[in-house]
């Protein structure tokens, strides 16, 4: 999320070794810039936080404690100091700027709207921006890229059902959230395959079913927490 305290300092680190001056936006972004002004001005942006999930790859590097980089967006903040180090080697041959931007909170959904909100697609004004991402089953040594949409979008909603708990002998006397939580995911399912153009790529999975404490207690809550994939924009709607 935004608890990059170690990878931020490493970050400017680096930049400052390669001549930058950074800068820290927001809650935990970096920023550095290079070029002449006058000219168009380029962002390439790079993630760099993790997920909380614990490695256990086994490997000398892996990470410890309760986040690792399983997305690799360790990869891509690497990439993003290899591009500033070659930039600032030919720094004198750019016609513009480029702006270098190094993101928290990715996989939170808003790390790069508190950077844009902190003034980052000003001073100067950026014309366009450009990421690239890894994924795991191209050989490596290999780019890809496809012509229109790369990555499906996607949109996520949380589902609290309240039911009413009791003991599973009298299952009369309760409202089950766990068969509501079934019903209400069957349903979704079902829906996709009648309200989506089967022309359209459209994906819904439950992530998160999130209930009860004991094999004899019906519970008295339920959490569903739902991702819609798409490329499609009418589908999506």
């Amino acid at each position: 999320g935004f608890e990059l305290t170690e990878t931020c300092a490493f970050v400017e680190e680096k930049l400052r070794e390669l001549g930058y001056e950074p800068r820290r936006m927001s809650k935990a972004g970096v920023v550095a810039t290079l070029g002449k002004p006058g000219g168009k001005t380029i962002l390439l942006r790079a993630d760099m936080d993790a997920l909380p999930m614990k490695e256990e790859s086994g490997l000398a590097f892996a990470a410890k404690g309760d986040a690792a980089h399983t997305c690799g967006h360790d990869l891509h903040t690497a990439m993003l100091l290899g591009a500033a180090k070659l930039l600032k080697d030919h720094e004198s041959e750019l016609k513009g700027t480029v702006k270098l931007m190094f993101q928290p909170g990715e996989e939170m959904g808003y790390g790069s709207k508190t950077m844009i909100d902190d003034g980052l697609l000003e001073n100067p004004k950026v014309d366009a921006a450009m990421a690239i991402h890894i994924f795991s089953t191209t050989p490596v040594g290999q780019v890809t890229y496809c012509s229109g949409v790369a990555s499906s979008s996607l949109d996520t909603f949380a589902i609290h059902i309240q039911g009413k708990g009791g003991h599973s002998s009298t299952p009369d006397l309760c409202v089950d959230p766990i068969m509501i939580a079934n019903q209400i995911y069957t349903a979704l399912n079902m829906l996709m395959t009648r309200e989506v153009s089967p022309q359209a790529v459209a994906t819904l999975s439950g992530g998160v079913m999130r209930s009860g404490t004991a094999v004899n207690i019906i519970p008295d809550t339920a959490d569903l927490q739902v991702g819609l994939r798409t490329y499609n924009v009418e589908a999506r709607k």
